[in-house]
């Protein structure tokens, strides 16, 4: 079957395939989807039939796509999309940069690598000029474009580098600074994102509060807790026995092969070999 990619029905079957996607955030499907929209795009045979608008149309599909599989793309391509996209960060509903750019460090074994990533993204949100409100701000007294930079610099100027971390200034931010009184319920949203993904972004990986994993702890008492982010979480009493039940699952399954690997060093149908089989056995009940 041949398919017409200037065709609006083609066109709105990937769009309800993408949308699917998004409100599933599932990453692997994203990744396959851009995966494939690219190689069919790279195609001369297609690309030289499409219309300006229709092109347009499947370039930012591919967008949105990537910002979903944000953690299976390399380094680079992170700070590509970041620097010249960065606005479809706030055009996808119910996006999280700060929740993608966490999967994708996690995949980072190094927690130098890490701090190194998040200080490049730093940069690249400090330098952007893409347009977060309508209308002008007040930088430093004189009047100012409404780019992630100014809106960064607006902050800093107010409260200091060390305050994108703190919860209480954001908000007093948020509500009392001349430069966000005027904004609308969806712009005011829109940068409380901002200074939170950034402010996250700041903490080193290298601190219990900035790093990307869970930490599991049993408590003096028998409970089970989680720290994230620095925080401790405790759990209610089903994830409690779900926890102690899978952890006894694996405490058997490693005294298992631990059984299993000591019979290997015996001869079959030895008393040795014997004996530790029926240890296995008892395991398996």
């Amino acid at each position: 079957m041949e398919y017409d990619f200037n065709n609006q029905e083609t066109i709105q079957g990937f769009n309800n395939e993408l949308n699917s996607i998004i409100s599933e955030n599932n990453g692997g499907r994203a990744f396959k989807f851009f995966y494939f929209m690219e190689r069919i795009l790279a195609q001369p045979l297609i690309k030289d039939k499409l219309s300006g608008e229709s092109l347009k149309q499947y370039q930012q599909m591919i967008i949105k796509a990537k910002f979903i599989a944000l953690y299976r793309l390399k380094e680079k391509e992170i700070y590509e999309l970041l620097t010249n996209h960065f606005n479809y960060c706030f055009a996808i509903e119910g996006y999280n940069l700060y929740k993608k750019i966490k999967d994708y460090l996690t995949t980072l074994s190094s927690l130098i690598a890490r701090n190194n990533f998040k200080n490049g993204l730093r940069k690249i949100l400090s330098n952007s000029q893409a347009l977060v409100a309508s209308g002008k701000i007040i930088l430093d007294g004189k009047t100012a474009e409404p780019t992630i930079s100014n809106w960064l610099k607006d902050f800093r100027l107010r409260f200091g580098e060390e305050s994108f971390s703190d919860s209480l200034k954001v908000s007093d931010y948020l509500a009392n600074s001349q430069n966000t009184k005027s904004l609308s319920a969806e712009e005011r949203q829109k940068i409380s994102n901002l200074l939170d993904w950034y402010g996250k972004l700041k903490i080193s990986s290298l601190n219990i509060s900035g790093l990307e994993e869970d930490i599991t702890i049993i408590k003096p008492d028998g409970g089970v807790a989680f720290i994230k982010q620095g925080r401790l979480e405790n759990i209610n009493k089903e994830a409690k026995d779900a926890y102690q039940k899978i952890s006894g699952v694996l405490d058997i399954t490693e005294k298992k092969k631990e059984f299993q690997q000591l019979a290997a060093q015996y001869p079959a149908g030895s008393l040795e070999r014997k004996a530790v089989e029926e240890e296995i056995k008892k395991l398996e009940l």
